[in-house]
């Protein structure tokens, strides 16, 4: 019995017997799988697309006069092993132009050479095809999942014309693992809420199940043992720490509650002294920057503000514009103490990578006792190693960009700090350290944690591996991002290499946008009239110069796997139409 089971036990009932090895064996490898849900799925995909996935394999049957399918519709297609890396390699023939000119240059169209990873071979063959669904061949089908992988290499990037089987086919699989989503709204807001498809939704939803038909008998094998996996799992991603030093909360938000109160408890114990000062962005995220006052400011803590330059020019700017900050304050006011700096790994709005690991640098060499990182956006978007980073705490929300159910988050302690560290909430294990307060915060519902093992599946299976995942969603993003400032006439907020899945645009000046309640006008005008949602912000005094107009608003694009190039298109036209009708 687990350590956070026998203090469950104690507030509820006692003792307990062990659940059968069956259960506990099922538990332990992972997520439960939803009977009669992903089978369905896989059987049916492989039952419409078999011809599609033995012609993407296999390369084209033979069509009228016995020229090939793809040949009869005008284009050919042929595979080949990979000797590199044992993958597959397909040739594709098509219009390389299609979306050239008008379209503002979007790829996505053309033939060229397609390299499939293994990995990804793998995976979605796994999401798509069982054994069930295969032939006497034993083909699988090759998918979205592959030719995003493929797609994501830098070194082997190969367009795949749009009116290809295999882009056909991967659509197939986004559209039914999106189908809930609602039809005719261009969704170019991921980063806000995140999104899970079907197949991790159907997980919770057994989770769920299992917890409402015996809540008893759950909350002992099945609980612990799906935390331990999700714990694992998420730890991997992260650069492998302790798995004792990660534990699963609701939200990010709670992670810099449990560090705003032990801070608080500082100043109230005397540990540190009134005054002391308390470092964050401007930047920082609206919640957290209250979290901090309602805890510590109360408690006599002095919050200091730094001024992030947005646009910005390189990270360079930013490290060095911090650095001054931080000499300056020391110069200022030599006795006080920073205890507590708290930087984003991705800033929210505007949204761009911040180099943590050399603003954490910055943070020991000037004296700043602890490092709190908001990665609420990072994990799914950019690579984490919570060692390499060295910050004292670091959080990040699972549900926006690795396909959680809403709301999963976890938080990362270096281990020294753990046995002070206390969940927000009082429960039951109060006192008991932090993994086992995280562990039982009185009855909630559980399934969306306990699903976090089903959703970095999801990613391994669709992409190959996680590397795929978040540059592909980089590549489009900034692809795209860069064709709606062509066509407005502005630009970008930060060169492309401080984007992740998010990127800034520049809104046109004849937007009329001159504060944030504008700005809140206009995003609502487009939910409203043209069925586009993406957050616009109001830049304030920090203005770009292009040809002699100044840039004061800007607009937070997203781009997640079921996004199409539509969605752009269509936030492009709406705005010329505004500016047409004078906004």
């Amino acid at each position: 019995m687990t350590s956070e089971r026998k203090d469950w036990a104690n507030h509820h009932g006692g003792c307990h017997a062990e659940a059968p090895p069956a259960q506990a064996g099922r538990c332990q490898a992972g997520a439960a799988a939803a009977p009669g849900t992903d089978d369905e799925f896989r059987q049916e995909a492989g039952e419409v697309r078999g011809d599609v996935a033995r012609e993407e394999v296999l390369g084209p049957r033979s069509g009228p006069a016995g020229r090939s399918d793809s040949q009869s519709r005008g284009g050919s297609s042929r595979h080949s092993g990979c000797e590199a890396c044992g993958g597959a390699e397909f040739s594709c023939g098509g219009a390389e132009e299609e979306l050239e000119g008008e379209e503002g240059g979007a790829s996505g169209s053309g033939g060229g050479r397609l390299h499939v990873p293994p990995a990804a071979l793998d995976g979605l063959a796994a999401l798509a095809a069982p054994e069930s669904a295969r032939g006497e061949s034993g083909v699988v089908a090759v998918t979205g999942g592959a030719i995003a992988a493929a797609r994501a290499e830098p070194e082997r990037h190969a367009a795949v014309d749009d009116d290809s089987d295999a882009v056909r086919s991967r659509e197939m699989v986004v559209q039914r693992e999106f189908a809930h989503h609602h039809s005719g709204v261009a969704r170019l807001n991921n980063g806000s809420f995140g999104s899970a498809p079907r197949c991790v939704l159907d997980d919770q939803a057994q989770w769920n199940l299992q917890w409402l038909r015996h809540p008893d008998e759950f909350c002992w094998d099945p609980l612990s043992d799906g935390f331990l996996a999700a714990r694992k799992g998420l730890a991997e991603l992260i650069g492998g720490p302790d798995v004792d030093e990660v534990v699963l909360l609701e939200n990010a938000t709670t992670g810099a509650a449990i560090v705003a109160v032990d801070c608080m408890w500082g100043f109230l114990e005397g540990r540190f002294a009134r005054g002391d000062g308390i470092v964050m962005f401007d930047s920082a995220y609206g919640a957290v920057k209250k979290c901090f006052q309602g805890y510590c400011v109360r408690a006599g803590a002095h919050l200091l503000e730094y001024k992030m330059p947005f646009p910005v020019k390189s990270k360079e700017e930013i490290l060095h514009s911090f650095e001054e900050f931080l000499k300056k304050e020391k110069a200022d006011h030599p006795a006080r103490i920073i205890r507590l700096a708290i930087l984003d790994h991705i800033t929210s709005m505007p949204s761009i990578i911040l180099p943590v690991r050399d603003l954490v640098r910055l943070c020991r060499t000037y004296g700043v006792e602890q490092v709190l990182v908001d990665g609420a956006h990072a994990i799914g978007s950019v690579d984490i190693n919570v060692h390499e980073i060295d910050a004292d705490y670091y959080m990040a929300n699972v549900h926006k960009w690795l396909f959680a159910p809403p709301v999963v988050a976890f938080f990362h302690a270096k281990a020294h700090h753990l046995s002070r560290l206390h969940h927000p909430v009082v429960s039951h294990s109060y006192g008991t350290g932090l993994l086992n307060e995280t562990y039982w915060v009185g009855t909630r519902d559980y399934s969306a944690l306990l699903s976090v093992p089903k959703a970095i599946q999801f990613v391994k299976d669709f992409f190959g591996d996680l590397e795929n995942y978040r540059m592909s969603n980089h590549d489009k993003v900034v692809e795209m991002g860069e064709m709606l400032a062509r066509s407005w006439g502005t630009c970008l907020g930060a060169p492309r290499d401080l984007f992740a899945s998010m990127a800034m645009v520049g809104l046109p000046p004849g937007l009329n946008i001159h504060s944030q309640d504008d700005a809140l006008k206009m995003r609502t005008r487009l939910r409203e009239e043209f069925h586009v949602e993406v957050p616009l912000c109001y830049a304030g005094d920090s203005m770009s110069e292009k040809d002699g107009s100044k840039v004061v608003a800007y607009a937070r694009i997203s781009h997640q796997v079921y996004n199409k190039l539509e969605d752009y298109y269509v936030f492009r036209d709406a705005v010329n139409m505004m500016l047409a009708e004078g906004a």
